[in-house]
């Protein structure tokens, strides 16, 4: 069963902000480098590298998610800086939950 793909609000606002593919936030979320769980926000974050991001460069973007047995709802989108994401693994504030190559 596929789940159903439910876009807030403010995924879509940024989606459109920074002029990103709507496509871009299922891809990241079907084909992470990795998912982590968000102890602060209680969410999930998948984040993936782009060799060609949006800006021509690659970029790291992450998205924050929630997902049941039916539906994948993708709550934001932005790209990473560089060591954001160490710095929040090491943090303990994203604690990684799967790896995916």
């Amino acid at each position: 069963m596929r789940k159903r793909i439910v876009y807030t609000e403010h995924i879509s606002l940024r989606l459109r902000m920074r002029n990103l593919p709507r496509v871009l936030p299922i891809q990241t979320v079907r084909n992470p480098r990795h998912i982590y769980f968000d102890s602060k926000t209680k969410l999930f974050i998948a984040v993936k590298e782009l060799r060609d991001g949006p800006s021509g460069e690659a970029e790291t973007f992450m998205v924050a998610f929630l997902e049941s047995d039916s539906i994948l709802k993708l709550i934001t989108i932005h790209p990473l800086k560089r060591n954001q994401e160490l710095n929040r693994v090491s943090e303990k504030r994203w604690l990684r939950i799967s790896k995916k190559n």
